[in-house]
């Protein structure tokens, strides 16, 4: 007997995605199947179609993954298909807009949303904010690392601006450091510049200025 509710309404709004996408790439239910054993986890041609068809009730994580893989969608995208339908159930009776679904699933809806946004609807309970002020963190180290690699383009080794930039990389990792967190790689040459102790002390000298927000917000030296 089919599942009724939520469950079925999430995994059928699956289904027509996957449907909808596959058909935009012009990709069979077979080479799907292929592409996501290519990926590294197989899944049957005969799960797909009972997916699209409405016969399959459930869907892992690791399958709803490997698929938006195999369609190159992000994975929310499939569970909040963002100009395709009015609204979406996001748990049990609530109802809200796609973009507004899949922020609130990545931990974005309050980075993101203005005054003038809707509030999640009751029901939904609110994202915890130490979550939240990790994912902003590591969001902004990642911008700060782009910053650097943009100024490095065009500015001579040693200069100021360089210099700066990567004070302020150095300032976000010691954020991270503070709250305990794994630091994310970077690029060998910036890696390089901030493994100098008097590289990185001049670093964060010249970023000074800039960081007080930053050590005030997250934390760290």
């Amino acid at each position: 007997m089919k599942q009724q509710g939520w469950p079925q309404n999430v995994v059928d709004v699956i289904a027509a995605e996957v449907r909808r996408h596959r058909t935009r790439l012009k990709m069979s239910a077979q080479r799907l199947s292929d592409r996501c054993e290519e990926l590294g986890y197989p899944v049957a041609r005969n799960t797909i179609s009972n997916l699209e068809n409405g016969r399959k009730e459930t869907l892992t994580v690791t399958e709803l993954a490997v698929i938006a893989a195999a369609l190159r969608v992000p994975l929310l995208l499939l569970m909040y298909p963002v100009g395709q339908v009015g609204r979406v159930e996001a748990l049990p009776g609530v109802e809200m807009e796609p973009l507004h679904g899949l922020l609130w699933a990545s931990g974005l809806f309050e980075q993101y949303a203005g005054e003038d946004w809707p509030r999640p609807p009751s029901g939904v309970p609110d994202v915890d904010e130490e979550s939240v002020q990790v994912i902003t963190l590591y969001r902004a180290h990642e911008s700060a690392v782009r910053g650097w690699q943009d100024v490095r383009r065009i500015a001579r080794p040693g200069a100021p601006a360089l210099v700066t930039s990567a004070g302020v990389v150095a300032s976000f990792r010691s954020a991270i450091a503070a709250h305990g967190r794994p630091l994310p790689e970077l690029p060998a040459d910036l890696a390089a510049e901030l493994a100098s102790p008097a590289s990185l002390a001049a670093a964060r000298s010249a970023a000074a200025a800039l960081t007080d927000g930053i050590r005030q917000t997250f934390g760290g030296e």
